[in-house]
């Protein structure tokens, strides 16, 4: 049987809690709008937040590590992520310290996606650049994983009483903060911002950049080796890279 759900967290975690209840049955689990097998039954599940919660209290009682692991794994959306999940879901279930073997195959497919989520979480904490735009520090971003949820609690310290907003353009999602509290929400909703001017502070931050490099030190390969080159869209040292 083929699980489809809405493709939010809560949706995957709720059909993990039906599968139980059907004792397993589910063999797979697809979000709403992938194409789902030919010859498999297909059951749609509503998202509920009771369930939801109990599978995540579940894990959470397990293994915070494995929790921590099937929501970055999840992030990453990649193909097939939620039949990997499934089934390290069940591993930990089973009484096996699911996060420690290795070896097998579902277990390294959650581990190098989790991974690799909080790896760019953690590159694009350090090279979000903001803009003040009509009050609002404005930063865009096309990443390859669902950051936001990653990166919420660290610009909300960051930012304290100041209102900031992170369109994600890869997923039209956008985080919006003020005040230490912080919500995502669909970015389709909000009215584009107008694209911010060059203020004085991004002009400083450029000559600064330029003045501290060592010109005879800077190659396009080692600049890729710390931020790869698909992430220079939205660095304001990059975007007036032709100052000097």
């Amino acid at each position: 049987m083929t699980f489809i759900y809405d493709g939010s967290f809560e949706g995957f975690l709720t059909s993990v809690f039906d599968g139980y209840l059907l004792k397993n049955h589910c063999e797979e689990i697809l979000p709403a709008g992938k194409e789902s097998p030919l010859f498999s039954d297909l059951q749609q599940v509503e998202t509920d937040g009771e369930k939801a919660n109990r599978v995540e209290a579940a894990l959470k009682k397990y293994s915070p590590r494995a929790w921590e692991m099937v929501f970055h794994a999840w992030l990453s959306h990649l193909p097939g992520i939620e039949d990997r999940l499934l089934h390290f879901i069940r591993l930990c279930f089973s009484g096996i310290d699911a996060p420690s073997v290795m070896q097998h195959s579902d277990v390294q497919a959650v581990f190098e996606a989790a991974r690799a989520v909080s790896k760019q979480a953690a590159l694009y904490m350090g090279i979000l650049r903001f803009s003040l735009i009509q009050g609002i520090y404005t930063a865009d971003m096309k990443a390859d994983y669902d950051l936001l949820p990653l990166l919420g609690g660290h610009f909300s310290r960051r930012f304290g009483e100041d209102p900031f907003l992170i369109r994600d353009r890869r997923f039209n999602r956008a985080l919006l903060g003020r005040k230490g509290r912080w919500c995502i929400v669909d970015a389709r909703e909000l009215t584009e911002a107008p694209t911010a001017p060059v203020d004085d502070f991004e002009r400083m931050w450029v000559s600064y950049f330029h003045a501290m490099a060592i010109r005879e030190r800077v190659t396009a390969s080692s600049a890729r080796a710390h931020v790869p080159q698909k992430h220079w869209k939205y660095l304001t040292e990059r975007r007036f890279s032709d100052q000097k």
